[in-house]
């Protein structure tokens, strides 16, 4: 389970890494209005899906080295994408023409905190034993 996990969450976070830095993006015509703010676009949800999709694996990767999550191991996932999710934006910076927007660091903060979430509950409504394999003693 452990290789499994950590093959997900490195792919899963190179993909990341990838789709946020490559300048694969067009530039927009100047007749094209610009949401201000934080407005619920598909912009901003796509940064709420995938930090919600990298915080459900790195829940994941912890769970397969430990028997249970604490709380000390959800303080600790939020922690590293907390710290991510700026260093995602402002090397966006360096990769024309992405930029960096404060307003999407707040997207992921949220899909960080759904992501973890959804962990949550699954684990504490039994969803657990879909993502181990269990052996009778018998």
């Amino acid at each position: 389970m452990q290789v499994l996990s950590t093959t997900m969450l490195g792919s899963y976070f190179a993909l990341l890494v990838f789709g946020t830095h490559w300048p694969w993006l067009p530039q927009q015509p100047d007749w094209v209005p610009v949401p201000t703010g934080f407005a619920l676009g598909p912009d901003k949800i796509a940064h709420i899906t995938a930090f919600a999709g990298l915080s459900l694996l790195l829940a994941f990767w912890m769970q397969s080295r430990a028997a249970r999550l604490t709380w000390r191991h959800y303080g600790v996932v939020a922690l590293v994408l907390a710290l991510y999710a700026p260093l995602d934006e402002l090397t966006q910076a360096w990769v024309p023409p992405r930029t960096p927007d404060v307003y999407d660091f707040y997207a992921n903060l949220i899909g960080i905190g759904i992501g973890l979430a959804m962990f949550f509950l699954a684990e504490r409504m039994g969803s657990r034993r879909f993502l181990t394999i269990e052996v009778d003693p018998t």
